[in-house]
């Protein structure tokens, strides 16, 4: 069994929590970051999908990975992670707006998994909407460890 763990990232949490989450999964596991291209999905059993949440959705690059790739997605086992510094019920909403019911309906498990705010790699008007939502005006990182191995227990159970 191969797995991918296709993600999008802006600042390079995702991408961390992905290798995270690809050290605790069975088998043979290929990260790929979405920005890139060349990806060949009939390679793969099993896709987990995952990014950035943005104003209640994931990262423009993600959503269109799976509207494009749809029906082969729809032929693989799935699963689904969004990372962010929200809340996990807030979070857990965002998940069928972001990739379709249809793609969720058929998913072995979804995962919120925690994210970062990182302020030296965001610009000013980034640094001032995070200050003003978030009341936060430094740097800090909540990954959720607990929950990436939760995610990737059941993901290795479905196998």
């Amino acid at each position: 069994m191969k797995t991918l763990i296709a993600y999008g990232t802006k600042y390079g949490c995702t991408k961390k929590i992905a290798s995270l989450l690809s050290e605790k999964l069975s088998g043979e596991v290929d990260l790929f970051d979405l920005s890139e291209k060349g990806l060949d999905l009939s390679l793969y059993d099993t896709v987990l999908i995952g990014g950035p949440l943005y104003a209640g959705r994931v990262a423009k690059q993600v959503s269109g990975f799976c509207k494009e790739n749809m029906s082969a997605l729809k032929e693989k086992r799935l699963g689904f992670f969004l990372c962010g510094m929200g809340d996990e019920e807030t979070a857990r909403k965002s998940f069928e707006p972001s990739f379709t019911a249809a793609l969720i309906s058929s998913a072995v498990s979804t995962a919120y998994l925690g994210g970062a705010y990182d302020f030296s790699q965001m610009n000013f008007p980034e640094r001032f909407i995070v200050k003003k939502i978030s009341g936060c005006d430094q740097s800090q990182t909540k990954i959720l460890e607990g929950n990436i191995t939760s995610f990737a227990e059941k993901m290795n159970s479905a196998s």
